[in-house]
């Protein structure tokens, strides 16, 4: 009878014993899964271009007003580019090929729209001089393309991806950015979305005379 008694106190006691561990290895599993899907999100939220750091919405903040030169040496600042609308793309010739190759696109874009209508340029960020211009010439690139080894642009805004292509409008607002896409159903997407952007811009300044 004390034999039971003993042994059903000891499995009792180790029912409470298991319990308890059951519960912290409960707590820690959580807690653990809960660390994962932070950085989950935050891995998330660093890889959103349309994002800041704080998960605030980049559409409709102000460009940074650059000073960059081309490689001729001419100076350009964003304030004196007149347009309706800036394609800016934001690339490094380090980036992948894949993301690059939608310079066909932004090049197709330079040859549709007058630059009144739509001025586009990029901005490399690369150090090595040569090897830009020759990734310029390889590519037969007509458009405008600015240097910025010290990253100006991309620290000012906090961008932390690159290549990117930003739209603005006439005030230098972001109405559009995205990192580069090479389908062609989104490349069609691009020129139709830029198509009506600009026909109704057009139709408001018609209005407004």
């Amino acid at each position: 009878m004390k034999k039971d008694k003993f042994f059903i106190s000891n499995l009792i006691l180790l029912s409470i014993i298991f319990i308890i561990i059951g519960i912290v290895i409960h707590k820690k599993n959580v807690f653990f899964m809960k660390e994962i899907k932070e950085k989950y999100e935050y891995l998330k939220l660093l890889s959103d271009p349309v994002v800041d750091e704080n998960g605030r919405s980049l559409i409709g903040k102000t460009f940074y007003d650059f000073n960059l030169r081309d490689f001729q040496g001419n100076l350009y600042n964003l304030n004196l580019i007149n347009s309706l609308f800036k394609l800016v793309i934001i690339f490094d010739i380090e980036d992948c090929n894949t993301c690059l190759n939608e310079y066909i696109l932004w090049s197709k874009l330079y040859k549709i729209y007058p630059p009144d209508k739509l001025r586009v340029l990029g901005i490399c960020t690369s150090r090595e001089k040569e090897s830009i211009l020759n990734f310029i010439s390889d590519r037969n690139i007509k458009f405008l393309i600015l240097w910025d080894p010290e990253r100006k642009v991309t620290n000012s805004m906090r961008f932390r991806i690159s290549p990117l292509r930003i739209l603005l409008n006439q005030n230098n607002e972001i109405i559009d950015i995205e990192r580069t896409q090479t389908t062609i159903e989104h490349q069609k997407y691009i020129l139709n979305m830029i198509d009506q952007l600009i026909l109704e811009e057009e139709d408001n300044i018609n209005k407004r005379r």
